[in-house]
């Protein structure tokens, strides 16, 4: 409908949220819920989209978050414990859209129980030059988001893209106490940016996992056209595991590539890619 849509509802809350408005969207939650359909699919907005789950709260997207119009604007996504995005379930620009449009998705946000973030087949995620962030805490950017029950690993993409343009990506990530990697990129999954934006990715793996995992399939960080700086930090012994076996993992760009590794080295399969100056 026309004008913004703000909703705070801690006590009873709505279970499947879909929208499509004139402005923004700020909807605050109890408990859990899902992006999905109900008169309409998903979520469609031409100014900012606030989402959050407040107690043991999870955000399910199944349908797509889209940006519509020409102003830059900012998707944020915050879950007291685990963000996922379903198969499929894409966030960016709907057709005739211009403009950035930075996406948060901010786990665990209470820092108490732990929450993940999970991106699942098929979901694009496109900031069109916007920033990306994941992570966890009150600040996604110093904090990572952490591996919570069946999902032990703190951010994972599963078959999934996160696509920046010229916009800058930091992904932090730690696993779950019993045991999770910091940050996996799995089957085919792409971290992709152009020009100098900066790609940081910082894993803290538990209970001997790895702190930052790029295994099954193809999976790439940076790209052809990426010409910023790349910094993989893992903080533990758990080691960083860059392609195993047949896999192929790519880290390109033009800038400069760093990887920090606390404890456990670098392990760097027979298809694995480290490239600046292509």
């Amino acid at each position: 409908g026309a004008g913004s849509f703000a909703l705070s509802n801690p006590g009873k809350s709505i279970i499947t949220l879909a929208a499509d408005t004139t402005n923004s969207i700020s909807y605050t939650s109890g408990t859990s819920f899902i992006i999905g359909t109900v008169t309409t699919s998903g979520l469609s907005s031409p100014g900012d989209i606030t989402l959050t789950a407040l107690g043991a709260g999870d955000i399910t997207v199944s349908s797509n978050i889209q940006k519509t119009g020409s102003a830059a604007q900012t998707l944020t996504i915050q879950a007291n414990q685990n963000i996922v995005f379903n198969n499929g379930a894409d966030a960016g620009l709907a057709s005739g859209a211009t403009n950035n449009y930075n996406v948060v998705l901010n786990a665990d946000r209470d820092a108490t129980a732990g929450g993940a973030i999970q991106v699942n087949t098929g979901t694009v995620i496109n900031s069109n030059g916007g920033s990306i962030t994941l992570g966890g805490g009150s600040n996604p950017l110093s904090t990572g988001a952490v591996g919570l029950g069946a999902l032990a690993d703190g951010v994972l993409l599963d078959n999934a893209q996160l696509i920046s343009g010229a916009g800058n990506i930091s992904i932090r990530g730690a696993g779950a106490a019993s045991g999770g990697i910091g940050v996996s990129l799995a089957n085919n999954s792409t971290i992709t940016s152009t020009g100098t934006a900066s790609i940081q990715i910082t894993g803290t793996g538990t209970a001997g996992s790895s702190d930052i995992r790029l295994a099954s399939g193809t999976n790439i960080i940076g790209g052809p056209n990426a010409a910023g700086d790349i910094l993989l930090n893992g903080t533990t012994g758990g080691g960083m595991v860059l392609g195993t076996g047949g896999d192929t993992a790519t880290i390109q760009t033009t800038g400069n590539i760093t990887l920090n590794q606390a404890g456990g080295g670098v392990s760097q399969g027979s298809g694995v890619l480290l490239a600046t100056g292509l």
